[in-house]
């Protein structure tokens, strides 16, 4: 009896204009189920976040497990030792105490979430663990999160006798708020448009990260003017590659591959950015 009730109804539904219109609440439900957790995290970030910016936020275990084979697929290290660099930066008691002593303490506790996370970032510090660069170039510093997780990562890898250093690029005086000591030991914040740093400088980059003024042409400038001080094993990132072709044309121009990796915010209404490199 169950069996051929189910059959009528599906009959009903798939084959009658009454089942047609039957369905219309059926498919808004599939369709709006999304949204309407998207609509229930833009009223938490509405009323209790600070953020205004370059949101912060974590990302699915999925997500993560992805990008461990990701950097993994671009370095050659297995994904095992990859979700290793991730807890070691998640698990950096000393990193999120200097964070949150930064945001007590100056004009970032208006704007800044103490509670943030670290979304794609771990994917540069694991990068920047298995490449072991003497030089990281990154462009657009903002507070300062990207700077203190890339040079948690040289702090390490100085420790294990390989040691490098950082240089962040901006042209806003009061970025790199977070990035004070100990973290500027292994770096510093130059407040400087990137083009005109990168014209000048003269020694070999071994990691550059875009992640400053968007536009197709400036990015693209960029990697006009660092090609030539890139090492022979260098990696290039973008911050920006969910959005423009900058890079991957790039790779190409220069014969290197390139891969792109999505990030999937677990806590956040926006859609998140993601990991774009050439090598």
């Amino acid at each position: 009896m169950y069996r051929k009730n189910l059959d009528f109804f599906r009959y009903i539904a798939f084959s009658t204009i009454f089942g047609r219109l039957m369905l219309i609440p059926i498919r808004f439900f599939y369709a709006s189920r999304d949204e309407l957790k998207a609509w229930k995290r833009i009223v938490s970030y509405t009323f209790f976040s600070k953020e205004y910016d370059n949101f912060t936020y974590d990302l699915t275990v999925l997500n993560k497990e992805h990008l461990s084979h990701y950097i993994s697929c671009i370095t050659g290290i297995s994904h095992k030792k990859v979700r290793m660099y991730f807890r070691e930066i998640e698990g950096d008691f000393l990193l999120r105490k200097h964070l949150n002593t930064c945001i007590d303490t100056g004009f970032l506790r208006y704007c800044t979430d103490k509670s943030m996370f670290y979304g794609r970032r771990i994917g540069w510090y694991a990068l920047v663990r298995i490449a072991k660069p003497k030089l990281v170039i990154e462009s657009g510093v903002d507070k300062g999160l990207g700077a203190c997780i890339i040079t948690a990562a040289l702090k390490r890898n100085t420790q294990e006798g390989k040691m490098g250093r950082y240089i962040g690029l901006d042209i806003n005086p009061m970025s790199g708020k977070l990035f004070s000591s100990p973290y500027t030991d292994y770096g510093k914040f130059i407040c400087m448009n990137s083009h005109t740093y990168l014209k000048k400088m003269k020694e070999p980059v071994d990691m550059f990260i875009h992640d400053s003024d968007h536009s197709f042409s400036h990015e693209s400038r960029e990697y006009e003017l660092i090609k030539n001080r890139l090492s022979k094993d260098a990696y290039v990132l973008s911050d920006n590659a969910h959005s423009s072709q900058a890079l991957n044309l790039f790779a190409a121009k220069m014969n290197k591959r390139f891969l792109f990796f999505k990030e999937v915010p677990s806590n956040h209404w926006y859609k998140g950015a993601g990991i774009g490199v050439a090598w």
